[in-house]
């Protein structure tokens, strides 16, 4: 059996999420024939205030305080990152071929809601209304299967089969401060992780089940592949006589005749006193309206059978001189959604995709060699469209417009296994519609403990 030490921190966070094998966790334990296992993890818990405003009237969307009351809150849960444990076993190598595999189970400290009921309803969202003991279904945090893949190493590049962090957008939440933090919170009843930078300067890839191609680093160049386990496509959904439905899974198309495509081209480079990097990285989902779904507006003329295309695109740059660093990220779309991938407003209520941007900046100074200070702003964006409008004039509802937000935090590394985190965000949501606005500052203080 043979001890190591721990690898750097950012390797350490890159394999928590999902990108690779590990190549160094804390323990990895060995034996004559070759094989190795080793285990990595991280717990990690933040004292959470807020103040949302409340929200506004006759308003779709948003992720913020649902009541139109303002709170002042008080939680404690975890950050943007779960807490984590992560199990790997290498096989030993043969005819120049490496082969690995990882599985990881992540989790919240938290319970669902400030008051232990209800159901957990994910990163950020609120408690289903479940508002008595009567409709408890659940007390405890939330435990996701997170990861289960293995990977094939070899002069080709690696092939990886199984389910892990998605290409899109994966490298824009890898790289955000936030990833060590709290940032945006959601809903402050809400279960699950806090949103960091979700929604608010790039949308959240999830993790699903894929197989991807990553090739050899070509004098700085990787290119990356995956064939994605294609995702259902959710908006909004409507009735003229009827009413009208926001909630993501009244208005859904999921006939997909084939995978989804996802790709990342990037490049690297480094220098005695610093590295850059930049990247761009696209998706591409091709879904057929078989059906006319509950509730939904037919103002376009719908005939069953029409195929339609969700795609998106996204670029992103860091650049690290001495004690500074710098990020930007961008990202632009068809159906995308506003905060989680193809999610409840990808589509207005006719089924038309709407279309969303974002993007991000970010600076970080370090000094005393494991202190940092960073700040950063942030702003995820979507258009209205001619339904939306329509549905708006006759009372039912204005779309969200915009989210962003400003964050600025110290994140201070007492050894390699210890990060303590000071963090304070401002977010503002916004809708279509004079005065449509909320608003919220939030204080997040605490720490991860990394093995």
């Amino acid at each position: 059996m043979k001890n190591f030490k721990n690898t750097k921190l950012a390797v350490a966070i890159a394999a928590a999420m999902g990108f690779s094998l590990p190549v160094g966790a804390i323990v990895v334990v060995g034996g004559d024939n070759g094989w190795e296992v080793s285990f990595d993890g991280n717990i990690n818990q933040f004292y959470v205030w807020s103040d949302p405003s409340g929200r506004p009237d006759n308003v779709i969307g948003g992720n913020m305080n649902m009541s139109p009351i303002a709170e002042h809150q008080s939680r404690f849960r975890s950050g943007l990152m779960p807490s984590l444990f992560g199990f790997n076993v290498k096989a030993p190598t043969w005819n120049g071929l490496d082969i690995g595999g990882r599985i990881s189970f992540a989790g919240e400290v938290n319970n669902s809601n400030t008051q232990n009921r209800g159901y957990n309803g994910g990163p950020g969202m609120p408690s289903q209304g479940l508002v008595n003991s009567s409709e408890t279904t659940g007390f405890g945090g939330n435990l996701e299967f997170r990861e289960a893949y293995f990977t094939i190493d070899g002069q080709f590049g690696q092939i990886l089969m199984g389910r892990t962090l998605d290409v899109f957008m994966g490298k824009n939440i890898l790289t955000d401060q936030t990833l060590f933090g709290v940032g945006a919170t959601g809903d402050v009843h809400g279960g699950g992780f806090t949103l960091g930078r979700i929604g608010y300067g790039y949308l959240y890839p999830n993790f699903n089940a894929q197989l991807r191609w990553t090739s050899p680093d070509m004098a700085g160049v990787k290119l990356t592949a995956a064939a994605v386990d294609p995702s259902q496509v959710c908006g909004a959904a409507g009735s003229l006589v009827n009413g009208y439905v926001a909630a993501s899974g009244a208005n859904c198309y999921n006939t997909d005749s084939t995978p989804r495509a996802e790709g990342m081209i990037s490049y690297a480079r480094s220098w005695k006193d610093g590295s850059w990097e930049v990247w761009g990285s696209g998706v591409w989902q091709n879904f057929t309206r078989n059906s006319i779904n509950q509730g939904q507006i037919i103002a376009d003329g719908f005939t069953p059978g029409i195929e339609n295309n969700v795609w998106g695109w996204s670029t992103g740059s860091q650049l690290r001189y001495k004690n500074w660093d710098f990020n930007g990220s961008y990202y632009s779309g068809r159906g995308l959604g506003s905060s989680f991938l193809f999610d409840a407003d990808s589509m207005d209520a006719s089924g038309h995709l709407r279309r969303s941007k974002g993007w991000m900046a970010q600076w970080g100074y370090t000094f005393l060699g494991h202190t940092k200070l960073a700040f950063s702003y942030g702003t995820s964006r979507q258009a209205e469209t001619g339904t939306d409008q329509l549905m708006s004039s006759m009372g039912y509802g204005a779309v969200l417009k915009d989210q962003q937000s400003y964050t600025a935090g110290i994140y201070h590394d007492v050894n390699s296994n210890l990060k303590l985190v000071a963090e304070w965000t401002r977010e503002i949501n916004e809708w279509y519609g004079h005065g449509n606005r909320q608003t919220a500052n939030v204080v997040g203080v605490g720490g991860y403990f990394f093995w």
